[in-house]
């Protein structure tokens, strides 16, 4: 009986493992997704402000 439960054990263990793996598999795409958005903010041209009758 106690093998029985120790393989249930084991078992919940490894689900609650796959949970926060998933878990910070998410963080780490929302942190990816951060990052192309601050290289896109920095790298672009500004054209809010520009004047369309100059120049």
């Amino acid at each position: 009986m106690s093998r029985l439960d120790a393989g249930g054990r084991r078992k919940a263990a490894l689900i609650h493992l796959l949970f926060i793996l998933r878990s910070l598999e998410r963080i780490g795409d929302l942190a990816v997704n951060v990052g192309e958005e601050v290289v896109f903010i920095e790298s672009v041209p500004d054209i809010r402000h520009e004047d369309p009758y100059e120049g």
